[in-house]
């Protein structure tokens, strides 16, 4: 086995750090980095912001950003909303020191932005619709079809929390399935779900059901559980009036359904919406 050292006292270890020099420390932080990735991928998987820190402080800024994006997505995945937002900010801070390339920033951005406007809607931050707009722009002006989609779904879950549906969603959700290609059957799945919902929430029952059922039809053929969570829940909304008593045992079966589903297969935002359905 070998040798390990540690620091007895904690400025002890500073005094040393600050004593290297600033290239030798930024080595030194890098092969850590690459050593974490490389050599215990389960643990840098487990604690990614770590490899985020060392990396910042190799200036490895490209693989830097990356690592902040997935210790905020792992931070999401936890519930630990406060960690996954100072993480986010983290890499956009970042992307600043990329090069002057508007695409490029704009791509590594997007990702970022759509964390924090979900951490801003989940607390009820009416910031998020701001931050949602940032992302929707920055994916328009540059042609980022995917990350457009997934804006404007985003700000759709937005208006659904804050209890404030528009125009506007349903207008960025038509947007966005415009520019879908051809061969993203899944994403354009999804995109349909969402129109469903969007005219739900305005009261438009029948054009609501009818993306709903095409969506349904989709899901049940591409096999995607997740989509099909959110056609559940589309179609628990589209029903929201008292049951009468032959309709009762069919509505329970579909709440039970829709909590299954979204635990197993939902995000963060579908447990959310599950938890005050279940109580039906």
């Amino acid at each position: 086995a070998g040798k390990a050292y540690g620091f007895r006292h904690a400025l002890i270890q500073d005094a040393a750090y600050q004593s290297l020099l600033l290239a030798l420390r930024r080595q030194h932080h890098a092969a850590i980095g690459q050593a974490m990735v490389e050599r215990f991928p389960e643990w840098a998987a487990a604690q990614p912001e770590v490899v985020a820190q060392h990396l910042t402080a190799a200036d490895l800024v490209d693989p830097a950003i990356s690592a902040w994006q997935r210790a905020a997505e792992s931070a999401v995945h936890r519930g630990a909303s406060t960690e996954a937002q100072a993480h986010a900010s983290r890499g956009l801070d970042l992307i600043e020191r990329l090069p002057a390339d508007d695409r490029a920033r704009s791509a590594r951005a997007v990702p970022l932005l759509l964390i924090r406007g979900r951490i801003e809607a989940l607390g009820m931050n009416p910031q998020a619709m701001s931050t949602y707009r940032e992302a929707l722009d920055k994916a328009r002006r540059h042609g980022l079809a995917t990350e457009l989609a997934a804006a404007a779904m985003g700000f759709g879950d937005a208006q659904q929390l804050f209890n404030s549906p528009s125009r506007e969603g349903i207008a960025l959700i038509e947007e966005a399935l415009r520019a879908v290609g051809p061969d993203e059957a899944a994403l354009k799945c999804r995109l349909l779900c969402r129109l469903g919902r969007a005219l739900l929430m305005v009261g438009d029952l029948d054009p609501g059901t009818k993306f709903t059922g095409e969506a349904r039809i989709m899901a049940e053929r591409l096999a995607d559980q997740y989509a099909l969570v959110e056609v559940l829940g589309n179609e628990l909304m589209a029903g929201l009036s008292p049951p009468s008593a032959a309709e009762f045992d069919r509505r329970r079966q579909m709440i039970r359904q829709f909590c299954q589903l979204s635990e197993a297969h939902g995000e963060f935002f579908d447990a959310a919406y599950a938890a005050p359905v279940a109580t039906f």
